[in-house]
């Protein structure tokens, strides 16, 4: 288990799906207050859909946020509001009624083979001051991976935020973790939480599609890196090995990726403010023709 997860230098890739370079205004828009229950449709950026029962706003983030394309997500302190009133699964897992999410989801991602690579920034606001509770149902997911092949399951890589306890590990960490196809999660690699509030943080997915290798010795099918945006030092790196998963963490029938803020309410949770955006993908995603 913890040959698999091993720590790798990050790999430059080319940027795909950049902002626009035409000058155009960046205006605010709010899809949700909090006060809507679950609202779901088409967001202004990424090609992108919105889905979020707390509140969500396009732009209204902070100067301290290096986000061009900025999404501020805002979840209440008090656990009995901003609650789903409706679920998609299994492009979100959760139950209805139970979290508080204010999300991005990244057009359905489609390819054949080879390798595909995300990025997306996010920065947890310093008005957040208190660390997630306890506990396995108290993580807060900031970015993640879902499929939309049931065989493919939950084999997925989500960065999230969780207070640890036990005699290996302990401690509030930011962390990435490989949850396979029946729930479980492989050891995580953790980095402080309270070193990466009020720092924008870039993740970069690269993932081998059916299997394909990321890197070349052809050991690992996935890799998650991230770093500061304003040093450029590295905050984490997971590799996913063949021997791990050897069909891969993807295949081509479709993924995508969620960003924004998600999190099972529970008493003496504190308000969580989170800037998030300028997603990017590389290929671009196979466009299927619409039915008549």
């Amino acid at each position: 288990m913890f040959a698999a997860l091993a720590v790798l230098a990050l790999a430059a890739v080319s940027p795909a799906i950049a902002a626009p370079n035409v000058a155009r205004q960046l205006q605010f828009n709010l899809y949700n207050d909090g006060t809507k229950g679950s609202v779901s449709s088409q967001a202004d950026d990424f090609s992108a859909t919105y889905h979020t029962s707390a509140y969500l706003s396009r732009q209204g983030c902070s100067t301290s946020a290096q986000i061009k394309y900025c999404y501020t997500a805002d979840l209440a302190a008090d656990p009995t509001k901003e609650l789903e009133t409706k679920d998609y699964s299994p492009y979100i897992v959760g139950g209805v009624g139970k979290n508080q999410r204010a999300l991005l989801l990244s057009e359905t991602h489609r390819n054949t083979s080879g390798v595909v690579t995300h990025k997306v920034r996010f920065h947890i606001s310093t008005t957040y001051t208190s660390v997630p509770l306890a506990g396995l149902d108290k993580e807060v997911t900031f970015v993640g991976l879902r499929n939309l092949n049931s065989a493919v399951g939950l084999k997925a890589l989500d960065v999230r935020a969780r207070t640890f306890i036990g005699e290996e590990t302990s401690g509030t960490a930011l962390y990435v973790a490989v949850t396979e196809q029946n729930g479980s999660t492989d050891f995580p690699t953790e980095f402080p939480l309270a070193d990466a509030l009020g720092k924008t943080i870039e993740v970069t997915y690269t993932l081998g599609v059916n299997g394909a290798t990321v890197d070349k010795d052809g050991i690992y099918v996935a890799d998650v890196t991230a770093k500061f945006v304003a040093t450029g030092a590295k905050l984490f790196s997971v590799g996913v090995t063949k021997t791990l998963l050897p069909t891969g963490v993807v295949d081509s029938s479709a993924h995508r990726l969620i960003f924004g803020a998600d999190r099972i309410a529970s008493a003496g949770q504190k308000e969580l403010k989170v800037w998030f955006g300028d997603y990017t993908v590389t290929p671009l995603p196979i466009s299927l023709p619409e039915r008549i």
